[in-house]
């Protein structure tokens, strides 16, 4: 209805602006209008004015000035460039992750051609760090000599490390340069890395990514070191990693595949190379005197005279009439463009937060107690397992497990289509849920034991245990099913198994809350299952109807979780726990 309504106010504006318009082109043809536009054209326009003749007492012009009096500028012509002398430390990261990141060492082969690609002017050092720092190659003249030896460093990149301790290795890149460097020469850092600061302990790295991102980046800036920071794959501290370029006035890179980092190493060997332009020179001669301009007076055109009729009053009245229309007509488009607007906006933000799906009450409970918490809440929010908190905690909860088995990113946990859903994160020892490794997307429900690598834990949903059955004091007693059906019937047991079942197609057991219950159960009592006939009468079902005995406290006996008593017999239907007390003492 209210879009008709908008229509209706378009419609209403159109036809009150379009006979305006088409007034105003009649007013364009009026033919006063006309014979004043042709009388205009008929008339010459003015002379130009002679230029003024520029008299002066110097005949000749100071150097470097123009006849106007302008400073001229000279270029000297450019020298042969020499080449850059500059000091460069490659940074390199050899932690595990690398090599998943990068199975066939593209990494070195994008480091040999920019060590290859260097002059003579050149001095350059190779630093490789895990858990601890390498010098692979000090501070060495590049030349035919030493090439080699340089170039042959970079086979010691095997990705073998444990950690990741890039602070420490810029530390040490920082002290080379300060103590080894040239003094003329430039100072330059390339680090590469494609992980975040870990040492093994989170409070340590999270005092050393402070003492990297604050004290030596200030440090390298007062040397004047420039830092040229290159974030391998997406798990790199990028922000990290841009803060260091930008405070060394450095230049900071990302390459999401080792496809990319060849021409990453390009770009960085372009730059460090550049050759600064020469200012140029500017001359500024002693002041001429100033020309004395004797102006020649031209004698102005004769002024033309038009004369345009003056219209009537009474067109004032209706143009007075027909601006009002216009007015109103577009006030009134825009209001309706407004509460259009409005609506527009409305619509979306309700689409939108019916899109947004109510992730049920779900929890990770540690029944080893392996981590500082016995359970976590999931939710809409992805959650990450792993051995250390990650920083992107506005997209990400975690779970930190501090076990040297656990990878960093082992295992994501993620509520969607209306389940929740457990993935691999490439760990090394692997993710498993009910002792089964998995290699996909895999969908957890109620009682699935989640475990990475010999960790458990236990995956549990509150709303499913309350739909799963209703129990009154230690007994439920269930109706049979309906004649013909093989359908089981469920009383306690285990919570998975019955999760299972739930997802056949049996039909729905039919539980009988009212018959038996009128004396209390001990709580020493066992918990029965009793199979009876859905509305008192005979049972006429076989022998394979039996009472189920359940151990109340859940522990596994002898041969299967059930035991079957064969002193009930066919004849035996309407039972409750009185009648069953009242045969065994007879017996």
């Amino acid at each position: 209805m209210i879009y008709r309504l908008l229509y209706f106010c378009f419609l209403i504006s159109a036809l009150v602006i379009l006979p305006a318009w088409a007034e105003d082109e009649d007013l364009l043809n009026d033919p006063a209008l006309q014979a004043v536009e042709a009388l205009g054209a008929k008339i010459p326009a003015p002379a130009e004015e002679a230029e003024s003749e520029i008299i002066t007492d110097d005949p000749g012009l100071a150097p470097g000035l123009s006849p106007t009096g302008d400073v001229s500028i000279e270029t000297p012509e450019p020298a042969p460039a020499a080449p850059v002398e500059k000091d460069v430390v490659l940074v390199l990261d050899n932690s595990g992750s690398m090599k998943k990141n990068d199975p066939q060492f593209l990494a070195s082969n994008a480091v040999h051609e920019f060590l290859s690609s260097l002059d003579d002017a050149s001095r350059v050092a190779v630093l490789i760090f895990d858990q601890s720092v390498r010098v692979a190659v000090p501070l060495t003249q590049m030349s035919d000599e030493t090439r080699p030896t340089i170039l042959k460093s970079i086979e010691k990149l095997d990705y073998k490390g444990l950690y990741t301790d890039s602070p420490a290795a810029i530390e040490r890149a920082i002290y080379d340069l300060k103590n080894n460097g040239r003094v003329d020469a430039k100072k330059l850092i390339v680090f590469m890395t494609d992980g975040i600061v870990d040492t093994g302990n989170v409070n340590r790295d999270v005092e050393k990514s402070r003492w990297l991102q604050q004290d030596l980046a200030a440090g390298a800036a007062e040397s004047g070191i420039q830092i040229f920071s290159i974030a391998f794959t997406d798990e790199a501290d990028f922000q990290l990693i841009q803060a260091l370029a930008q405070r060394t006035d450095g230049e900071y890179y990302r390459a999401l595949k080792p496809e990319d980092l060849q021409n990453v190493f390009a770009q960085v060997h372009t730059i460090i190379n550049k050759i600064p332009e020469p200012e140029p020179e500017i001359i500024t001669p002693a002041p001429a005197p100033a020309p004395v301009e004797m102006p020649v007076q031209v004698a102005p055109p004769p002024p033309v005279i038009i004369e345009v009729p003056v219209p009537a009053q009474g067109m004032d009245e209706e143009e007075q009439l027909r601006s009002m229309m216009i007015m109103v007509a577009l006030g009134v488009l825009i209001i309706a463009v407004i509460i259009m607007v409005v609506m527009l906006l409305r619509g979306s933000r309700r689409k939108g937060g019916a899109d947004d799906e109510y992730a049920q009450e779900a929890y990770l409970n540690d029944i080893n107690g392996y981590t500082s918490q016995t359970s976590y809440k999931l939710g809409s929010k992805p959650t990450m397992l792993g051995r250390v908190a990650g920083t992107d905690t506005e997209h990400l909860n975690y779970i930190v497990i501090p076990q040297t088995t656990i990878g960093r990113r082992h295992a994501l946990i993620e509520y969607k289509d209306f389940a929740y859903w457990i993935i691999d994160q490439g760990s090394i020892n692997g993710t498993f849920v009910n002792d089964k490794m998995i290699t996909s997307e895999t969908r957890l429900k109620h009682g699935d034991r989640v475990r990475l690598h010999k960790l458990e834990f236990e995956f549990l949903m509150p709303e499913m245990v309350d739909a799963g059955m209703t129990m009154v004091s230690k007994t439920v007693m269930a109706t049979s099913p309906a004649a013909g059906s093989e359908a089981p019937t469920i009383a306690r047991g285990d919570i998975a198994a019955a999760s299972e079942d739930m997802d056949m197609d049996y039909p729905e057991p039919e539980f009988d809350l009212t018959g038996g219950l009128d004396s209390a159960v001990s709580p020493d009592e066992e918990d029965t299952v009793i199979k009876g006939s859905p509305s008192g009468g005979h049972n006429d079902h076989g022998p394979e109807d039996a009472t189920l005995m359940l151990d109340s406290d859940g522990d596994e006996m002898d041969g299967d979780d059930a035991t079957i008593r064969p002193d009930l017999d066919d004849d035996d239907s309407d039972l409750t726990v009185d009648n069953i007390e009242e045969k065994d003492k007879k017996k």
